[in-house]
């Protein structure tokens, strides 16, 4: 290999430079700026990164790798927190499955994920991504029959990756 080439990232090379512990990957080695204890730091987009040979990664997908995972696709965090790196609160997910995991949007009126306000019809509409587009689901007069009807559709369609918003 050149002098600007590097082997890829894998479970050996990560489990050289790096110690699992509760969560976090802790440098076991002194590297560039890196120094043997140090531990990840925000990326500015509430995630955690570390810098490996000049490019940066998020510490989920080190710790994925860590524990003798592949990585083929997008790491879930289960509660949706992007700072519980936790192995158990990992998994294996394809980015329409991260999708329907993620939390509410900051710019949402109705307070209900998925639900929205018609003006032309004066009742909440009620729409949800599954097969790979986004399903409209009608229009209620209560806010509270539209959560119910959109609540029980992602039960049913998103499954394991449901997430009502919270």
């Amino acid at each position: 290999m050149g002098k600007n080439e590097h082997r890829p990232i894998d479970c050996e090379l990560v489990r050289t430079l790096f110690n699992y512990q509760n969560g976090s990957l802790v440098w076991k080695v002194n590297k560039g700026t890196a120094f043997e204890g140090d531990k990840a730091h925000s990326n500015g987009n509430g995630y955690l990164a570390i810098k490996l040979f000049g490019k940066p990664y998020l510490e989920h997908r080190l710790v994925w790798l860590w524990h003798g995972n592949e990585l083929n696709g997008d790491i879930d965090h289960i509660d949706g927190n992007p700072l519980n790196n936790k192995i158990e609160n990992l998994r294996m997910a394809s980015h329409s499955e991260n999708m329907r995991n993620a939390k509410m949007r900051s710019d949402n009126k109705s307070g209900v994920k998925g639900v929205s306000w018609c003006k032309t019809k004066c009742k909440w509409k009620v729409q949800l991504w599954f097969d790979n587009r986004q399903q409209y689901l009608g229009r209620y007069d209560s806010l509270d029959m539209a959560r119910q009807i959109v609540e029980s559709a992602r039960l049913k369609y998103h499954l394991t990756f449901a997430n009502h918003g919270i």
